[in-house]
């Protein structure tokens, strides 16, 4: 069997084996708490901030959504039993690193999809303008922050496969949440300041409310001003180092099972 199918083999594996009441609910429960929180808001004082509440909302399901199917990888087959097998295959490591983390990556999309589509027909309900290309911006930015924020994810459940989600944590509240707001070049480093810039331009967001929003906001620290092919270059490039980072540290390094703790 080709590389491509070991892949699409484990990825289909993985996707029966999800098919659980509890992985399904949680799935329900994510797909449902943006277009809640949007209905809240919308109908309430929140109308003019619609591009805003939705991309916040969607951002977050999709980042609790990567926490709980792509830091696990390695973990869940060391407590599972399976990596044994997995190891002694050739390519079996590999085949199941990116097998998981291309349904970790489609898992994600669904629940963010299904959470901003409802949002946006809520959106329309309310008369918020514009909602059709709004629906069209958050569909690439999803598909970019999937693959990213999975890659990054996946990488940190290689390295710390005991604590990963705690290290994922950790990395959402300082990169993603604090340095990416810093107006400096270090904020470069960072998904969400290069994903917020494409949405700011995407959607030609100036004003919130009746306000206009500062120049300073505008480019130093929503990066208004960078191109496009910059940015998405910068979101694939970080897929793509922490893809091949993670498949080159599984390959040469040694887990200790279970069973040998």
């Amino acid at each position: 069997m080709s590389v491509w199918g070991e892949i699409m083999a484990t990825a289909l594996f993985d996707f029966r084996r999800s098919l659980t009441v509890s992985k399904l609910s949680v799935f329900v429960i994510l797909s449902l708490f943006p277009p809640a929180i949007v209905a809240i808001l919308l109908f309430g004082p929140g109308l003019e901030a619609a591009p805003v509440i939705i991309g916040v909302t969607v951002m977050m399901v999709g980042v609790l959504a990567e926490l709980l199917w792509a830091t696990p990888i390695v973990y869940a087959e060391l407590e599972g039993k399976t990596w044994v097998f997995l190891a002694v295959r050739p390519r079996g490591v590999l085949a199941a690193l990116l097998g998981k983390y291309l349904m970790a990556v489609l898992w994600t999309m669904a629940v963010c999809t299904i959470a901003m589509t409802i949002c946006i027909l809520l959106a329309a309900a309310a008369r918020v303008p514009d909602v059709l290309r709004m629906w069209r911006v958050f569909v690439v930015l999803i598909i970019l922050a999937a693959f990213s924020y999975a890659a990054i994810f996946t990488l940190i459940g290689v390295l710390f496969h005991r604590r990963a989600m705690v290290f994922a944590m950790a990395y959402v509240i300082v990169l993603e949440g604090i340095v990416a707001q810093i107006p400096a070049v270090i904020n470069q480093f960072t998904v969400r300041h290069h994903l917020t810039a494409l949405a700011v331009k995407w959607l030609d967001f100036r004003f919130l409310g009746d306000e206009e929003v500062p120049e300073f906001i505008l480019h130093q620290i929503l990066g208004a001003q960078e191109p496009d092919w910059r940015n998405i270059l910068m979101v694939t490039a970080a897929a793509a180092l922490a893809l091949a980072a993670s498949m080159w540290i599984i390959s040469s390094r040694e887990y200790i099972t279970v069973d040998e703790v």
